[in-house]
């Protein structure tokens, strides 16, 4: 049997990311969607958010509508994961962690956050890491952010 050293990321048929199996040094299970330390929010969005809370504003003359345009919108994108996990039949299966975040242990944590969209795709992954690291992937840290200061590695304390 051929084992496997390496998880490859790729995005748009380009390889993006190379995890070493031997250089994970942590794994969480997450809701936090974030895939890099850096990623930011783009500037188009902020713009956004600034316009339906100045619109809330200017059509009704209170800051409180601008805040409640602003969580519903926040609101809309947050449920797409719910919606998402219905159509998939993976509602109520993982609660809110549906995320296996993979950490490198080095001094930049990078980090490879994958979105387990169902049921079957969580099953492989965890026969993946059972029989390559004898790693449960049902028993792991809980976190909602990728970078909660709790996550323990081997060699050092994130």
């Amino acid at each position: 049997s051929t084992t496997i050293k390496s998880i490859l990321y790729y995005n748009k048929n380009k390889i993006r990311k190379t995890f070493e199996i031997n250089t994970i040094g942590a794994m969480a299970l997450s809701f936090d969607w974030r895939w890099s330390w850096k990623q930011k929010i783009p500037i188009y969005i902020k713009v956004f958010l600034v316009l339906w809370f100045l619109l809330g504003c200017y059509t009704t003359g209170e800051p409180i509508n601008g805040v409640a345009i602003i969580f519903t919108f926040c609101f809309s994108i947050l449920t797409t994961k719910a919606y998402m996990h219905l159509l998939n039949g993976s509602l109520g299966f993982f609660g809110l962690h549906d995320q296996l975040v993979l950490y490198k242990e080095n001094a930049e944590v990078e980090i490879l956050n994958i979105l387990m969209a169902d049921k079957e795709e969580y099953l492989q992954l965890r026969d993946y890491f059972m029989q390559t690291m004898q790693k449960d992937i049902s028993n792991l840290q809980r976190t909602m952010s990728i970078f909660n200061e709790k996550i323990e590695f081997r060699k050092f304390k994130f």
